[in-house]
Parts: C-alpha cells; structure tokens; sequence
C-alpha cells in the first residue's frame, strides 16, 4: 500500500513504561492475581509491552461502520476468477492512464516533427498534408532547423556532465567496504552490458523532445546472451581405510579378519573400515546464463496518473506497446494469442485506438524529407503485430481483493494482449522503473522539454520566409501585361508571376508593366539576430560553447568559460536527476544479487598497464551493506585552474587525502585513483579485528598486560634503563613499508572521534596505541629515506676503505672535526649540522667588478 502517514510508537509523547514493581490494581480496587514482588513485577512487564505494541495513543477517527470490499469497489468483478480480476485490473488502469495523456502526446508529437524538419506540415490522425508546397517548396519546405540544431547541443551537456555513481560502504566494518567494492566493480559490468553511453544519449533526446524518460530494468535470459554449465555434486560412500586386524604373533594386518592368515591364530583386536560422504560430480547442469537489460522507455508509451508527486506516490504505471506477434508468442509458446475476431495490432489503429500509439508509428513511417510523403509501411504491416499492454500496480490499488493481497504482496505485473492474460506475478514497479524528469512542473507528475524554443523557431521561420520572398521579388519583379495585345505563352524571360488586366485602348508601352518590390529594412536582419539570440537563451547555450564568435569573447580561455557556464546552467537538472541515477544503479545491482549465479568476469586494462580480471558473483553484493553516492559537479575550468594554484602555491597538500578527493571530483575522475583507498580499507579491517579480539578477550589477561607495564615502568625509573614493550592483548602491528602510515593514521583518528570510541575504553587504547605504533613507523621510515639519500651523495667506488685506527677524513686526519667535534653517524643531523654551518657562514658578496677574490691576472 501506499506510504501513509500514521501514529505508532512515535505519536506519543512520553515514553512507554515497563512496569515500576508496584502491585497491579483493578478496575475495582482489588489486587490481582499475581501477588508478590515477582508478581508484581511481572505485571508491571505485561502492562508496559501492551502499551508499547497497542498504540496507547489512538487517533481519534469517525465512528463508521467497515466498509466491506464491495462498497469500495462496486464495479469489480469479485465473483470472478483470478486471471479475469488481474484483466479487469489492467484494462480499467490503461483506460484512465491513455484519456489523461491525450493532449501530452500531441505536444510531443509537434515536438518530435519540427526536429525532424516538418515546420509547417498540415498533420491529422489519419493523413499528412503539404499543400503550401503547392505555391512555394524554397520557402517551406527547407527551413533553419536550428531547433535541431540546439536539441543536439543539450544532449551534448547532458553526455558530457555524466554523473560519478559510486557505491559507499554503509558503516565502517569490512564486509561494508568489501560489499561496496564488489558494487563498484557489478556497476561497471552493468553499464558495460547494457551500453550505458547509448542509453544517455538516446535518454537526452527524450528529455529534450518530450521533458520526461524512463529506464525498465530487468533481467533477461534471452538465449542470445549464451549458457553457463556448472557441474552438479553429489555425496557418496568412500572408503577411506579397509580396517585394520592384529593378531598377537604377526602384528597388525590391514583388513578385518577372524584369524591370521599367517599363523592361523585367532585375531585379538579388530578396527573398523573408515567410510566417509564425500562429494563427486554426478553430472552437470545447463541453464541461461541471462544479463541485466536497461531500455529507455519513450514516454509516448507510458501512462501514469498525471496528478501524482512523483513515481514513488504513482499508484500504477503502464506500459503499451505494438510488438511483433510471432516474437510476443514465442515468448509464450502455450497461450493462444490471437482469438478469433481479434485484428492484432490493428487495434492500435483505429482512430478510437490509442493516440500515443497512432503517433509512435507515424513517426517511423516519416522519412524526415518535407518534400517526400510519407511511406504508411506500419499500417500496411499491422496484421503481423500485436498491442501488448503491461501494466504495474501497487498493493493499495487490490487491497480490497484478499486473494490477491495474499499471492501478490509487494505489487502485482500484468501483462496482456487483447483479451488474453499472458502472465501475472508478484513484482514490485519500484524495482524496475525510473523517471527522469526534464523541466518540473508543480502539480503534475510529467514534465516539459525544450518547449520555449518551438516559438522562436517559427517566428524564426517567418521572417527567413520574408527575406526569401523579397529576393524573389528583386531577381524577377511582378509583371501586369495587357491579355488582349499581350500572349503570356510567348513571353521568353518568364518572369516568377504575370498578372493579365485589359488596357482599354492604350499604347504598347502602356501593355505592361512591372511590380518593383522595395529593399528589407535593416529592423529585419536586427529582429533576425534577436529571436536568434532569444533562442539560445531558452536552449541555455552560449554561441562560445558551440565553437562560433561572440562578442567578447575573444580567447581560448573565454570560450572555455562559456562552455563551463552553459554546463552549470543543468546544475538545477543534475540535481533531479541525481536521485534517479542513484535509484536506477541500486535497481541494477539488487537484479545482479538475485540473478547473477555464475562468475561475470571483466577484462580491463588497468592503470599499470596490464589486464586485469575480476570475477564477482551476485552472492557478493549484499545490498544492505553500501549505498549509492552520485557526484554532479560540472566540469568548471576556472575552479581547476585556482585548486591548481592553491596547490602551486602550498596552500593546499597534495598529499592529504581530503585535497586528493577533491582534486578527483573537479576533473571528474574515478575514487579509485586515489592510492590510499585500499589502505583505509585494512585499517578498518584492523580496527574490525580489534574489537573482536576485545570482545573475546580475558579480563585477566588485560590486567596481567597492565601490571607488566607498570612494573616495567618502576624498573625503568630505578635502573634508568628504558621500559620493556608490552603490547596489549589483541594489538595489531604496523608492517614497515607495506602500509600507508599516514592514511592509517587518520583513519584512527576518524574512528577515536566517533561515538562509538566513547562506549569502549578497552579498544579506544588499542587504536591509540596502534596509532602511536604507525607513527613510530612513520619516523623510521622517514630515517631510511634520509639514509639512502645521504649514501647516494657519496663519492663513486662505494664506501671508503675503513682503516684499524678508525675512520679516516678525506684529508687524511683522523674523523674529527677542526675544532674537535664528532662527525654524528645519523644521517639527518649530519644533514642539518651542515645547514646550520651554511647559514653561520659571513655574507661575503662579490665585488662589482666580478673579481670576488681579488686575484691578479699574469699576462
């Protein structure tokens, strides 16, 4: 049923009670049964829970009698069977969805016409006309598409501002993180196998033409897309051991015997054969290997209840079609799918037929070409069709049919043609259907497309009809020629129109006479550019964006920043169509948990240049473990620009994760990039493991690991020597080199801020103290670094020969420095001693003369 909102533990407001101990009073005063503190108690239980599930707070509603299933549905059919209730169902949803879509599938059709080039077509149900061809095909019959023109710069944004989904891990543990990741990889299978590129451009056009599109998602187990063979396994007896025999002379013999067959002597001690049930194959199993389908649904083809919010409050959604009839029963081989009386898909055609339909097949009989008619193939075929009707209803739309409530309890899917039920099961609409929205309407469920450019074009179209007519007019001016003295047929330099009149007796010269037409004023090509300009301000797109000049713009850079700002102008409609994508990639990937029983494996070529195979069974996505997060941030190339400079400048770090992150999302690039992902990803796993290690721990062995410590402590500051390390039970140690210190680090830091650190003092230590341990790793590694540059400075030849008295100085003196001091053998303070003596050093500048040293040259 529908989402609706009621009472329940939150309408109250106190909190339900559990009892309080004291005895329980009836309605008359007296006690109850149950006597004493346990009884008391119990019952103070009992009278808490009742009050919790029994809604203490009752809303206060009309008293009026049930109403019974009847009286709500009085034309249903109740006393029918199942498959003539789900037709009866299907047939009154379809008529109520096709008489309220009637004027929106006009405008879309006019829509759909003028991009095809039709801008002054004379359009009926029944027939196509072009009389204005008549007169003059130059002027009507070519016009400036720019229509078209702009339509296809839209579905450029959209193409180009592909959103970024990617699967996050619902909470912190591992398997969140390695469900997520086996998201991210089904995600990339998917879009893959159902050509996710095409779908956004044919997607784009549908939301341009039409304002609305829609994405059905199923799994298909078309026989096209192969078979997998898995082997089937069976458990069976094997003898692992025959038993064993001993006798008191030979020993033990293998096998079960009553007497040695060595000595004859009767055994002493038997050992039973071993038999285990092992597995073996028994033979294979060959089923359709299937793959997840996503098609774009024209909306011509959808019928919903206008007034609906969205489509998640849309009681019903249906879908019609014409199918090939041969194909449709196929699909179902033992359903009689043609009556007799029944005309296929010639229903579709009558003029009291479905209007949406009717335009659907025009469109594929018109060849684009005004100056051609059209071909009418589709009527002239539609004995081989059929009108296949599906439609999705929610719960709230049978609730009244126990029957049906019962064997369809998430939603029922009915599929039908003429009066057959092709099939009828339980399926949820929320799990196939998504709707994208162009320019939402308040008040209704369908949007609008690119409808402000339709006035713009024709008066577009009008004045290049002016313009065309006037130079007609210059090159061969109107002609007035007297009929009597003058024959029209003789005339060799036709001119575009002769106009016969009688003179009345006049000179030749007064015969005729010529219409001179006067010269377009300037205000003609000035309103031209304005309702041109008034165009591509409604379609959202800068000249600049589309590679022609604009004033003011000038440089590469300024034709970038066009191009930025007519991509954030779909800023607006990314944002609608965020909460799409993020339905449509959890609708996919639940198809793939339930259906995907074999390995889909992937080939990619990885960063590292070489190919890559993943394989990923549907078993792995648990969907209660991530979610979908989808980024929408237009590519800006001024904001690239200044992250760059900020980083240039050492404002920001490269190296934090946050600027990384950041630096991905603004060049639109994968998460995946970012090296610290798979080491976050083994500190939550760390952290996992802590806490199971804490929850299994000994309380005993806590405190023996505290008072070795504090023992330690009291030697260390009696002898002065340091304390032993004693690490506490369940602590994981860092390994140098493997792990990312840093992005360990903060990882633990993230975690010892959460709430969850507060509830744990136990674990709380552990992550500090493995904190602490990753940044005493952090320090060594850093020394390493430090030691191998400082032994990649030294001279060729390897290290200097090392004689008995010691360390010897290039000079030959012992290692020591001039005034006594020691050489330190770190590496770093070396380094640093040797800044220090730099920096100490007398600022002797060089002389103007060039001459530091004041050397005096010979010749």
């Amino acid at each position: 049923m529908a989402d609706v909102a009621r009472g329940g533990l939150a309408a109250g407001s106190g909190s339900p009670s559990f009892g309080t101990g004291v005895p329980d009073e009836s309605s008359n005063g007296k006690k109850g049964k149950s006597g004493g503190p346990l009884g008391s108690l119990i019952s103070g239980l009992g009278g808490g829970i009742k009050d919790l599930f029994g809604n203490k707070d009752k809303p206060v509603r009309s008293p009026t009698d049930k109403p019974r299933p009847r009286d709500i549905q009085p034309q249903y059919k109740f006393d029918e069977k199942i498959d003539k209730r789900l037709l009866c169902l299907a047939d009154y949803y379809y008529r109520e969805g096709s008489f309220e879509k009637i004027q929106f599938a006009r405008k879309w059709m006019r829509n759909a016409l003028i991009y095809q080039g039709y801008h002054e077509l004379e359009w009926s149900e029944i027939n196509v006309a072009w009389d204005i061809l008549l007169q003059d095909s130059g002027d009507y019959a070519f016009p400036n598409n720019y229509y078209r023109s702009l339509i296809r710069q839209g579905i450029r944004a959209y193409v180009q501002n592909e959103p970024l989904m990617e699967p996050v891990p619902s909470n912190d543990d591992a398997e969140a993180m390695a469900a997520a990741k086996a998201a991210r990889t089904a995600l990339e299978i998917i879009k893959k196998s159902v050509k996710y590129d095409q779908i956004r451009v044919e997607e784009a056009l549908n939301l341009r033409l039409f304002g609305n599109s829609f994405r059905f998602n199923y799994f298909s187990k078309d026989p096209r897309h192969g078979y997998v063979t898995t082997p089937v396994y069976q458990d069976a007896d094997v003898l692992l051991s025959p038993g064993a025999s001993v006798c008191g002379q030979c020993g033990p013999l293998e096998g079960n015997f009553s007497q040695c067959p060595g000595c004859q002597a009767p055994i002493s001690q038997t050992m039973p054969p071993v038999v285990s049930r092992l597995p073996f194959v028994a033979g294979s199993v060959r089923y359709p290997k299937g793959e997840i389908i996503t098609e774009v649904v024209n909306p011509l083809e959808v019928y919903l209840r206008s007034s609906s919010y969205d489509l998640w409050h849309a009681p019903f959604i249906v879908r019609n079609r014409v199918v090939d009839r041969l194909a449709l029963q196929s699909a179902f081989p033992d359903i009689q799918l043609a009556p007799s009386g029944d005309e296929g898909g010639g229903e579709a055609y009558s003029t009291g037929g479905d209007l949406g339909l009717i335009y659907m097949q025009s469109l594929a009989d018109l060849p684009g070409d005004p100056t051609q008619f059209a071909a009418w193939y589709e009527r002239a075929t539609a004995a081989a069709k059929a009108l296949l009707i599906e439609v999705w209803l929610r719960p709230s739309a049978y609730f009244f049919d126990k029957e049906l409530v019962k064997r369809f309890p998430d939603g029922v899917y009915i599929c039908k043609t003429g009066d057959v039920l092709c099939e009828g099961r339980n399926e949820s609409l929320d799990d196939h259907w998504t709707h994208y929205v162009f320019n939402k309407v308040p008040g209704r469920i369908w949007g609008d497309g690119d409808d402000d450019l339709i006035p713009p074009q024709l008066k577009l179209d009008e004045t290049d009809r002016l313009i065309q007519r006037n130079q007609g007019y210059n090159s061969a001016p109107l002609l007035v020629i007297d009929s009597q003295r003058i024959d029209k047929n003789e005339i060799i330099n036709d001119p575009s129109t002769i106009i016969e009149c009688k003179s009345g007796g006049r000179p030749i010269s007064d015969a005729f006479a010529e219409i001179e037409s006067k010269p377009l004023s300037n205000e003609t090509a000035m309103w031209r550019s304005m309702q041109l300009q008034d165009m591509q301000f409604h379609a959202q797109v800068s000249p600049a964006a589309m590679g022609q000049h604009e004033t003011g713009t000038n440089t590469f850079g300024g034709q970038e920043s066009a191009a930025a700002k007519s991509d954030n102008a779909l800023l607006p409609n990314l944002m609608l169509w965020k909460v799409a994508d993020e339905t449509w990639a959890m609708q996919v990937l639940k198809l793939a948990s339930q259906n995907w029983l074999d390995d889909r494996v992937r080939s990619v070529n990885g960063i590292n240049g070489r190919w890559e195979f993943s394989k990923l069974r549907g078993a792995a996505l648990d969907m209660d473990k991530f979610t979908i997060e989808t980024r929408i941030l237009p590519i800006d190339p001024a904001e690239q620009e200044s992250f760059s400079q900020a980083v240039a400048a050492g404002v920001l770090n490269p190296q934090d994760p946050r600027v990384v992150r950041k630096a991905l999302d603004l060049w639109h690039l994968d998460s995946e990039l970012d090296t610290s992902y798979e080491d976050t990803k083994m500190q939550w796993k760390e952290i996992e493991k802590m806490k199971q290690s804490v929850a299994q721990s000994n309380p005993q062995d806590w405190a023996k690991a505290l008072a070795m410590r504090q023992m330690g402590e009291q030697v260390s500051q009696a002898t002065g020597q340091p304390a032993p390390q004693v690490p506490l039970p369940g602590q994981i140690q860092p390994v140098l080199i493997r792990d990312n210190d840093m992005a360990h680090i903060q990882v633990c830091r993230t975690w010892m801020n959460s709430d969850e650190a507060d509830d744990s003092p136990q674990l709380m230590q552990l992550v500090l103290e493995h904190a602490q341990l990753h940044m005493m790793n952090a320090a060594k590694s850093q020394m390493m670094m430090a030691a191998i540059s400082g032994a990649g400075g030294e001279a060729p030849g390897g290290q200097p020969e090392q004689q008995a008295g010691g360390p010897k100085q290039p000079g030959g003196t012992d290692k020591k420095q001039e005034h006594g001091g020691q050489v330190p053998k770190n590496p770093v303070k070396r380094q640093q001693r040797a800044e220090k003596g730099q920096a100490a050093k007398p600022n002797r500048p060089q002389p103007s003369s060039g001459n530091q040293y004041a050397r005096k040259r010979l010749t």
